[in-house]
C-alpha cells in the first residue's frame, strides 16, 4: 500500500516538472516573438502617414508629384506576406519621376488597421477602404497598380461604385484574379485557424519564420535570384508579427472563395486594364488569371515577360515599368 502511495507521488512530481518544463517552453516562445515584434518595427518604423478610411486609418506612402492637374495619380498595392515597402526599391520612385504615386499598406499589413474581421478577407472590402482613403485625400480618378493577391483588390475596385471615387484603370502585375484548387501550406491553413492558430502564430511564426523565411522567399522568386538585401529594403519582417500573419493567413485562405463569385462580373469592366504576367510564375499561374482576364475584360491589353517569375516588379522593373509607362500613355 505504501509502495503504491509513495508511486503515485512520485508521478504527480514528475508530472508536475513536465507541466512547468512545457509551460516555461510556450512562455518563453511567446516573449521572444513579443521581442522580435518588437526588434522588427524598431527596424522598420512607419514611413508615411495614416489616412482616414471610414472608421480605420490606412497607412500610405507618398512620393513623386502630378506634372499637371490632368495626370493620373497611381495607387501601388501589394500582394499577400509583405507591405508597401514591397515597391520601395524599384516601383514607386522610378514611377514618381512622372507621376504622383501612394503605396498603400492593405487592411491589417504593415501599418493600417484591418477594420471589421468578417469583411476584410474580401478584396471588396479592401478596395473600397483604399477608396475611402483616397476620397479623403481628395483624390478622384486613380489607377490602381496590384501586385499578386492585390489584383484582386484592382479588379474589385474598378467594379466598385464607390461615389467619390471612380477609377480611370488598372493594371495587374502577376495577380490573382481567378479562383483555384486546392489548399496554402500547412502553415497558412493552420494559421488561419481559430484559437489553434492564434496560439501558433503568437508561439512558432516569428521565430521560426525568421530561420526559413530565405527558403520561403526563393520559392516565390523562382526561377529567378532574390535581390540582394530584399528582407531588409521591403521591411519584410513586418509581416512575421503575429497579427499581421494571422490577417495575411485568413485573407490566403479566403480568396479563393470570394474570387468564385466576383471574377462573374469581370465583363461588367469597361475602364481600360493592363495585365503583366510572368512565363515562369509557378504561384499565380498565367493560365489561370492572366489568361483568362484577358477573355472577360473586352479591350484588356496583356504583356507576358518570358522566363520571368512571381516578383517581375522586382527582377525585371524595367521591363514592367516600360508597359505600365506605355499603357498610362496611351490613356
Amino acid at each position: 500500500m505504501w509502495a503504491v502511495l509513495r508511486h503515485n507521488a512520485a508521478m504527480k512530481r514528475i508530472l508536475k516538472r513536465i507541466l512547468v518544463v512545457v509551460l516555461a517552453y510556450n512562455l518563453a516562445l511567446v516573449i521572444s516573438t513579443f521581442a522580435i515584434t518588437l526588434q522588427a518595427e524598431a527596424e522598420h518604423p512607419m514611413q508615411g502617414e495614416l489616412v482616414s478610411a471610414g472608421d480605420h486609418f490606412l497607412h500610405v506612402i507618398e512620393a513623386g508629384t502630378a506634372k499637371s492637374p490632368s495626370d493620373p495619380t497611381l495607387v501601388l498595392i501589394h500582394g499577400a506576406s509583405t507591405s508597401a515597402m514591397d515597391f520601395s526599391t524599384q516601383l514607386q520612385p522610378r514611377l514618381a519621376e512622372h507621376w504622383r504615386v501612394l503605396a498603400f499598406d492593405r487592411p491589417g499589413h504593415g501599418y493600417s488597421d484591418r477594420g471589421a474581421d468578417e469583411l476584410a478577407t474580401n478584396p471588396s472590402y479592401q478596395a473600397n477602404m483604399i477608396l475611402d482613403a483616397l476620397a479623403a485625400m481628395d483624390i478622384k480618378n486613380p489607377i490602381f497598380i496590384g501586385h499578386s493577391w492585390a489584383g484582386s483588390v484592382v479588379m474589385a475596385a474598378l467594379l466598385a461604385e464607390h461615389p467619390q471615387v471612380q477609377l480611370a484603370a488598372g493594371v495587374l502585375i502577376s495577380g490573382a484574379t481567378h479562383p483555384w484548387d486546392g489548399k496554402g501550406a500547412w502553415h497558412v491553413e493552420l494559421s488561419a485557424k481559430p484559437f489553434i492558430g492564434d496560439i501558433f502564430v503568437w508561439q512558432y511564426i516569428s521565430p521560426i519564420g525568421r530561420l526559413s523565411l530565405q527558403d520561403a522567399i526563393g520559392g516565390v522568386f523562382s526561377p529567378e535570384s532574390v535581390p540582394e538585401n530584399y528582407v531588409d529594403d521591403t521591411a519584410l519582417n513586418l509581416s512575421l508579427r503575429p497579427a499581421t500573419y494571422k490577417y495575411n493567413a485568413l485573407d490566403l485562405t479566403s480568396l479563393s472563395k470570394h474570387l468564385h463569385l466576383q471574377s462573374e462580373r469581370y465583363p461588367e469592366i469597361t475602364q481600360p486594364l493592363l495585365s503583366i504576367a510572368s512565363s515562369e510564375d509557378h504561384v499565380v499561374g498565367a493560365w489561370n488569371h492572366h489568361e483568362r482576364v484577358m477573355v472577360q475584360v473586352e479591350g484588356a491589353q496583356g504583356v507576358v515577360i518570358k522566363g520571368a517569375g512571381h516578383a517581375p516588379h522586382h527582377t525585371q522593373p524595367d521591363v514592367v515599368i516600360e508597359a505600365i509607362e506605355t499603357f498610362i500613355q496611351s490613356l
